[in-house]
Parts: structure tokens; sequence; C-alpha cells
């Protein structure tokens, strides 16, 4: 009997051990699943926070691609109209040459008619 009794304490002992045991896990398990949900929600809002970014990088994007095509086009029209100029500056030379060369023979015919008349 005092064996029966000895036994049945240490199952007791072991059970009470085994009890602690249950309510310490029980409440790790707890523990870890509000950190789990804690995680699952920082988890959310990081991920909401790279879309976010990703849609900023892509706006700014958008927003350099059409300041560099407009720079782009602006460099375009000035170097046409450069060209114009020049085209148009080598025409006036051109002309500005021939009314000279007129002007050059008009003093020539001028002095030949007042010697034919002298």
């Amino acid at each position: 009997m005092e064996a029966l009794r000895g036994d049945l304490a240490a199952s007791q002992a072991e059970s009470s051990a085994a009890q602690e045991d249950l309510r310490a896990l029980r409440s790790e398990r707890a523990a870890a699943g509000q950190s789990s949900k804690s995680l699952e929600s920082a988890n959310v809002r990081l991920a909401r926070q790279v879309d976010d970014l990703k849609a900023q990088v892509a706006a700014r994007d958008a927003a350099l691609r059409e300041v560099t095509d407009d720079a782009n086009a602006r460099e375009r029209a000035k170097r046409a109209a450069e060209g114009d100029l020049k085209t148009r500056n080598a025409r006036l030379n051109r002309a500005l040459e021939e009314v000279q060369r007129y002007r050059k023979l008009l003093e020539e015919v001028k002095v030949r008619t007042w010697r034919g008349w002298g």
C-alpha cells in the first residue's frame, strides 16, 4: 500500500508538472499566435508601403521621361532653327555679295558713261 501511495504521489507530482508544462506551452502558443498576427500585420503594412513606393517611382519615371522627351524636342527644334538661321545667313551673304558686285558694275558703267560724255 505504501508503494501504491508513493506511486500515486509520484504520478500526481508528474501530473502537476505535466499540467504546468501544458500551461506554459499553451501560453507560449498564445504568445506565438499574437506575435505571428503582429508580424503578419506588419508584413501587410510593409507590402502596401512597397506598392506605394513602386507607384511613386513609376510616376517619377514617367515625369522624368516626359521632361526628357520635352527637352529633346526643344533641342531638336533649336538645332532646326539654328540650321534655318545658317541657311538664311548664307543666302543673305550671297545676296549681299551680289549687290556689291552690281554696285561695282554700276560704278564702272557710270565712270564709262561720264568718260564717254566728257
